[in-house]
């Protein structure tokens, strides 16, 4: 579990008074606050001794060569936003203050959100939340916003990004707070990908009633609504996850290749990078939330940026109100080229080959979808020109 591996041997002892003091004096059907308070305490001290490792895992990961370029774009594709990431440093405390109540009170999984859910912290990490989730609305404003937010002025962070995914079902976490799902017996549940060659293994179908582009439609689509980042280190860096070490981080979760892979046997490869997707700063006690960077609305964020950063980087500033473009060899107007080729994990394998910029990261690398994107760029384009056209004749 990630607070026990944090904890040093004087904590430990601390917990055990705590553990012993309350559990004598508190029904495991509710809490007090101040059992919360101490509780968060606790879980401060916990992270600090985490932040001292995260600093040695640091340097030793800098010695790595970036050699698994699958799972270095894989990780690339997936962006951690600031505010994303600063949610889900203040929401580590809250999660392993979960976990100590858990433990301190022998809580069963079903009792997390009624024992802990609904208790409300007084400690400062309730003002550090407080100060993000608050949304100052014009209701004359000509424009919308660029995360989505004052869509609905009666409930202005309605869909505005970042925001926690709802869900349908409760989450069945192995510990009730945030660990990986585990079997009825109570072991650890198969590989994704012994699953997967078990109940797929290398088999194709076709569906004749439709064509390619309702994959590459729904892509287009999904990109505009959905973008679940994972964990980043703490100035926005990738994990280093395989190969599985004793000082992995605590959010990595590498998928082990069992010997005789179809696919990955002949490559020799043992072990695919993998990170748990971020935690959603929900700042409350209790499971684990997943975290959306973007909007819901289909606002073509995939095309203009999810955010005013991006956004600005890729527009012209002409007076047009255009977005970015480069001309092809034929005189057509395709997508604006990457910014940055050495990182972007994509142009670097040929130096001939440049990928291209858009409002999100996937499309740098799929050719339908890069299609689809340059298309309706296309479209917008010739739109912005005659409406610049008829604002002129008028004007």
């Amino acid at each position: 579990m990630f607070w026990k591996s944090s904890l040093p041997n004087a904590l430990k002892i601390v917990l055990f008074f705590f553990v012993t003091k309350t559990s004598a004096d508190v029904e495991t059907s509710t809490l007090s606050s101040d059992a919360v308070e101490e509780a968060l305490l606790l879980a401060d001290v916990a992270l600090e001794e985490w932040k001292k490792k995260e600093f040695e895992r640091q340097r030793i990961d800098r010695d790595f060569v970036d050699d698994d370029i699958a799972g270095i774009r894989h990780d690339y594709l997936l962006p951690c936003g600031s505010k994303s990431r600063y949610l889900e440093s203040v929401q580590q405390r809250y999660e392993v203050a979960s976990k100590l109540l858990i433990h301190s009170f022998d809580l069963s999984s079903d009792q997390v959100r009624s024992s802990v859910g609904g208790i409300e912290p007084r400690s400062r990490g309730r003002d550090l939340c407080s100060r993000s989730f608050n949304a100052t609305c014009d209701p004359d404003s000509k424009y919308r916003t660029y995360d989505g937010s004052c869509n609905n002025l009666r409930n202005p962070l309605w869909g505005a990004a970042p925001s926690c995914y709802l869900r349908l079902v409760d989450p069945d976490y192995g510990d009730g707070i945030s660990e990986k799902r585990r079997s009825t017996s109570g072991g650890p549940l198969p590989s994704p990908r012994t699953v997967s060659v078990k109940l797929h293994g290398e088999l194709a179908q076709t569906i004749p009633n439709v064509t390619a582009m309702l994959t590459i439609w729904g892509q287009f689509l999904g990109h505009d609504l959905l973008l679940t980042p994972v964990t980043k280190g703490p100035k926005g860096e990738m994990l280093r996850c395989c190969p599985v070490r004793k000082n992995n981080h605590p959010q990595c979760d590498p998928i082990i290749i069992e010997p005789g892979d179809p696919f990955f046997a002949q490559f020799n490869v043992t072990c695919l990078h993998n990170v748990r997707s971020a935690a959603c700063g929900t700042c409350a006690l209790g499971p684990r939330q997943q975290v959306d960077e973007e909007t819901v609305f289909i606002d073509a964020s995939q095309l203009y940026g999810p955010n005013e950063n991006i956004s600005r980087s890729l527009r012209k500033f002409d007076g047009t109100g255009n977005l970015r473009f480069i001309k092809s060899k034929d005189g057509g107007e395709l997508l604006s080229l990457s910014n940055n080729p050495k990182r972007d994990f994509c142009s670097f394998q040929n130096p001939k080959l440049d990928c291209f910029r858009s409002g999100k990261y996937i499309f740098f690398i799929r050719v339908s979808t890069f299609a689809l994107t340059a298309k309706i760029k296309k479209e917008k384009l010739t739109f912005v020109d005659n409406w610049c056209s008829i604002d002129q004749k008028v004007g």
